[in-house]
């Protein structure tokens, strides 16, 4: 397991449109260390899935990362031609989908999409890298393994599937596992096992896990260092503990108010924020939030809060930290 890491310094992708390239994320930077779990968090659209597909390469068509670096070690990433960055994919950084059930290829089995992986990156033989899968498929909880490998995924539960796939993104052991919101499309007690999974993987495998969820209590849960995103940008980044102790961002204090709380009055109304996230392609001017801060002031409205780090650990893209 290398010790490297992945290192993002100001990752811009855009989108191809009629009326030019639009940037759906912009001057995204964030270091995951072996080990650490990164959690991005933020609305539906706030770029957090476009982040995560910028980093492996499988952007839609009229995507591309424009601008940047995507390190991994002394690679990078953003510049790999196909070729090589098809090398890497599935062997040093992996992702788990949100959808099981539309990333599993449902004409191949379970085994089959286990052992692909492994005789292409491990150079395993058939026979071997079988009895590889029977063995992962039950070291991520799925029952009668042996069986399952001859399954499709229609066969399987949601759960079941999850858990699949996310044997299908550690056969090759990778360094970086990128999960994104993987619990999605899941009953209550089984997000639960799988967020346990993950975080029991990544602790015997000493990986990097970037997790994607807009559930601010997996955020809780899972992170060492919070990433909240909107509208295409970090707003605000820290270490979870200091995150949850004092927010700095009015987006972030949002999105922590609307949870309910059990030290709190349960039976008082949550606390929502006004109106909907912006449009990537219609941008307002000044501040992406302001239409819907209630702390905003003239500033706002015309001028673009660059993240900077005015407290150690802590940077904040907030013209109310210089008030």
């Amino acid at each position: 397991m290398s010790d490297a890491g992945l290192d993002v310094r100001g990752l811009q992708t855009v989108l191809s449109t009629g009326g030019g390239p639009v940037p759906v994320i912009s001057d995204i930077s964030f270091t995951l260390r072996p080990g650490e779990t990164l959690c991005l968090v933020g609305e539906s659209g706030s770029g957090k899935s476009m982040t995560a597909l910028s980093i492996v390469r499988l952007l839609p068509a009229a995507a591309r990362v424009n601008a940047g670096e995507i390190l991994l070690g002394d690679i990078d990433l953003a510049r790999l031609p196909d070729s090589g960055m098809r090398s890497v994919r599935g062997r040093r950084v992996a992702m788990v989908f949100q959808d099981s059930m539309t990333s599993l290829n449902p004409l191949l089995t379970i085994g089959r999409q286990l052992t692909e992986g492994m005789e292409l990156h491990l150079g395993l033989s058939p026979a071997v890298a079988r009895e590889r899968a029977v063995a992962l498929l039950a070291q991520v909880g799925v029952p009668a393994a042996r069986e399952r490998v001859e399954q499709y995924p229609h066969q399987l539960s949601g759960g079941l599937r999850q858990r699949a796939a996310i044997a299908i993104a550690l056969s090759a052991e990778p360094e970086i596992l990128i999960a994104d919101e993987p619990t999605t499309a899941l009953d209550v007690t089984t997000q639960a096992q799988i967020l346990e999974l993950l975080a029991r993987e990544q602790q015997r495998r000493g990986m990097g896990l970037l997790l994607i969820t807009h559930d601010v209590g997996v955020v809780a849960r899972m992170a060492t260092t919070v990433g909240v995103m909107y509208a295409g940008r970090i707003v605000e980044k820290a270490p979870s503990d200091m995150l949850f102790r004092d927010p700095r961002h009015p987006y972030t204090r949002g999105l922590l108010k609307s949870v309910p709380r059990m030290d709190t009055d349960l039976t008082a109304p949550l606390t929502s924020i006004p109106g909907t996230p912006p449009a990537i392609a219609n941008l307002p001017e000044g501040c992406s939030f302001n239409p819907r801060c209630p702390s905003r002031f003239d500033r706002c409205l015309t001028e673009r809060p660059p993240l900077i780090e005015r407290k150690a650990g802590h940077p904040v893209a907030c013209h109310l930290e210089d008030a």
